[in-house]
């Protein structure tokens, strides 16, 4: 009696599991096959498809360099649902890059970045399909792709699906990137040439361009600092600031934000420690640091530096800053200023 009651145990738990993967299954089937009507209905069988179930439409053929496996890619994309209406985040702002689409649906802002992104192919970063499909592409191409929902994990063990179905992202590779650091110290002499011409970095990766001399000595270790900033990407896309005329001046001005001077104090290891206006204590990204040794009471300057000095690969919240190049406007004024202890 115990062993039959075992295994109708098991026999339970085999069926359970035996309905559950032939409900997968069921439903995968369902999605493949009114993707296959769709395709064949609307697109009368013309698109191409891949083995793993993705269909794609070549939209443009590229003549550049081909992708290929962990590597880095910038590229323009637009993400629709099914029916290929335009996917809009959580936060209200299109699920895209180009800003004719958010003008399109009415949802512009001069706040909102448009530029390209930057995406790592063949390492796992990308949903499953989209990865298979960039990796088959290369500098110039665009391509329309119908993604089902099963390529939309990670590729990896344990990697959730994106989507729970088919969805459609419209690509394109603009750059292939062979060596992600020495795109950016070009690009950053690039925009020395164009700007700042005749700049010599101050260390690698690191240009500062005096705009206005400062008093006294250079800033250090103990001193108190009140600072104004703006900060921009190599294509002058302002991602932060606390200048309210700046912030009128390129319509990005919030009447909810408070635009005071950042405080804080110079400390060991060129770190500039900062208080924000809660009191909450912190610090700045090490190139931001660096710029504030390296200046005086009253100067105003720009420096510009490599992703080492600022977000790396990223700050994980934003796609504005993966290995991005900062550029950053700062006036300084020391809060312990004695003109008298300077002489």
């Amino acid at each position: 009696m115990q062993i039959f009651k075992q295994l109708l145990s098991i026999i339970l738990i085999v069926s359970v599991f035996s309905c559950a993967r032939e409900i997968n299954e069921s439903a995968r089937s369902i999605e493949e096959r009114i993707l296959k009507a769709r395709m064949q209905v609307q697109y009368l069988d013309t698109l191409h498809k891949t083995e793993s179930g993705l269909y794609y439409m070549i939209q443009a053929k590229g003549v550049g360099k081909p992708v290929e496996k962990e590597g880095c890619i910038y590229v323009r994309f637009s993400d629709f649902d099914f029916n290929e209406n335009y996917v809009i985040n959580t936060d209200g702002t299109p699920s895209s890059t180009e800003e004719h689409v958010a003008k399109q649906l009415g949802l512009f802002s001069f706040a909102n970045y448009y530029g390209p992104d930057l995406w790592y192919s063949g390492v796992n970063a990308l949903a499953e399909g989209i990865d298979e499909m960039v990796l088959s592409m290369r500098e110039g191409d665009k391509r329309r792709i119908w993604l089902p929902s099963w390529l939309s994990t990670f590729g990896y063990t344990g990697s959730q699906q994106l989507y729970s179905f088919t969805t459609v992202h419209d690509v394109e590779v603009l750059r292939v990137i062979d060596n992600i650091e020495k795109f950016q110290i070009d690009s950053l002499e690039s925009y020395r040439d164009r700007y700042y011409p005749g700049v010599d970095s101050l260390s690698y990766g690191f240009y500062k361009k005096t705009l206005t001399n400062g008093t006294g000595d250079t800033l250090t270790v103990g001193n108190r600092v009140k600072v104004w900033y703006v900060g921009r990407l190599l294509d002058n896309f302002i991602f932060d600031l606390n200048v309210a005329d700046t912030a009128k001046k390129y319509y990005i001005y919030d009447s909810s934000k408070s635009y005071l001077a950042m405080e804080g104090e110079c400390k060991e290891d060129e770190v500039f420690g900062i208080v924000d206006n809660d009191g909450n204590s912190g610090s700045t990204v090490s190139g931001f640091s660096k710029a504030i040794f390296n200046m005086k009471h009253q100067e105003e300057a720009v420096v510009f530096f490599y992703s080492d000095l600022g977000y790396g690969a990223g700050d994980g919240k934003s796609r504005l800053f993966r290995f991005a190049p900062l550029v950053f406007w700062l006036k300084v004024e020391r809060t312990d200023w004695n003109e008298e202890s300077e002489n």
